[in-house]
């Protein structure tokens, strides 16, 4: 009768479908908002850093001078499996609103490999 020979594929390398895209979100800023707000500009080139404490999570920061923007929201978790598998994800600051005490930044990075 037929059975099923499944292999559960160990050892083959993880393939994350969509790590190349291009990815829009608001980040969610951090504690130095007042300084954000006055020295971030549209336009301003950005990358992820993934930083590996207890809690793994992606920060976004300015390329210029390492400033810390803010952080991935958990619905792009996926970024961080990119990342391991050796993606970098690089892009600009598209927009700014919000206020100095409470500033939305909207950021748009392209997988690169």
């Amino acid at each position: 009768m037929g059975g099923s020979n499944y292999d559960g594929g160990g050892g083959s390398p993880t393939i994350n479908l969509g790590c190349g895209g291009i990815f829009e979100f608001l980040l969610i800023t951090n504690d130095n908002q007042e300084t954000i707000w006055q020295e971030c500009k549209a336009g301003q080139e950005v990358y992820l850093e993934l930083v590996e404490d207890e809690l793994p999570r992606l920060e976004a920061r300015r390329l210029s001078d390492d400033l810390i923007l803010g952080l991935v929201p958990p619905s792009k978790i996926m970024l961080i499996s990119c990342i391991k598998d050796g993606w970098e994800y690089q892009g600009r600051i598209e927009k700014i609103s919000g206020s100095e005490y409470d500033p939305k930044i909207y950021i748009k990075v392209r997988g690169i490999r």
